[in-house]
């Protein structure tokens, strides 16, 4: 496995395959957990691998604040909203009929020289929010820094459809939950199958990015330790 730059990567758990394990999104903002798994206090100290370079933490930090600090924008809420019930208007003509139908979309097949990067929970960074680094902050730099350096090479759920959109919605935004009747455990639902088509579509390499003890309870919840 290379790193974004090209150069080898150390042998590390960060990034490895579960075999026959689908991984559910769960954020920060996700009000259901991992059985097993739950949130540990912030340290003040970087659990990041040493190896992952610092602009790269950099950026993920950078993008982990934007999200936690933008204020409340309703111009975008409500473009968030025009996009739910315009695409509820075009397929089934409800909203939840409109998610359940996106939430189902097959994921088009990855080629086989591109990466598919899985996350999950968060990190411990002292610079982050609340002590806090969501993974898919971090899944996502590395995406977009492979990406640069070679189109077409990485991807996330988010950034391929139907994670795209639903990404876009943002359903685990409290006020989008309140305007299309929709609760944070529904939300999680609807990318379950998501992520499974993801899992499924990919052809080439399969990353997780995760911290090595949530890594190390999934290995041993599924015998692949």
């Amino acid at each position: 496995m290379t790193r974004a730059g090209g150069a080898a990567e150390p042998e590390n758990p960060l990034f490895t395959r579960i075999p026959g394990h689908v991984l559910v999104r769960l954020d920060a903002h996700a009000p259901a957990d991992m059985p097993g798994v739950t949130p540990r206090p912030a340290s003040g100290v970087s659990d990041l691998p040493e190896w992952i370079p610092d602009w790269h933490q950099a950026h993920a930090v950078e993008q982990a604040r934007l999200e936690y600090e933008t204020p409340n924008d309703e111009d975008r809420l409500i473009e968030r909203l025009r996009h739910v019930v315009g695409g509820a208007l075009r397929t089934s003509g409800s909203i939840h009929g409109h998610l359940g139908q996106l939430a189902t979309t097959p994921v088009a097949e990855s080629g086989p020289d591109t990466d598919s990067y899985l996350w999950l929970h968060a990190f411990q960074h002292p610079d982050a929010p609340q002590g806090r680094l969501p993974a898919h902050h971090m899944a996502h730099v590395i995406s977009v820094l492979a990406n640069h350096e070679a189109k077409g090479s990485a991807r996330t759920p988010e950034t391929v459809d139907p994670g795209l959109t639903l990404h876009h919605y943002d359903l685990f935004d409290p006020r989008m939950q309140n305007a299309l009747a929709v609760t944070g455990r529904e939300a999680c639902a609807l990318w379950k199958p998501v992520r499974a088509s993801y899992e499924r579509s990919a052809t080439g390499k399969i990353c997780l990015v995760t911290p090595q003890d949530v890594l190390d309870r999934l290995r041993f919840t599924h015998g692949t330790g």
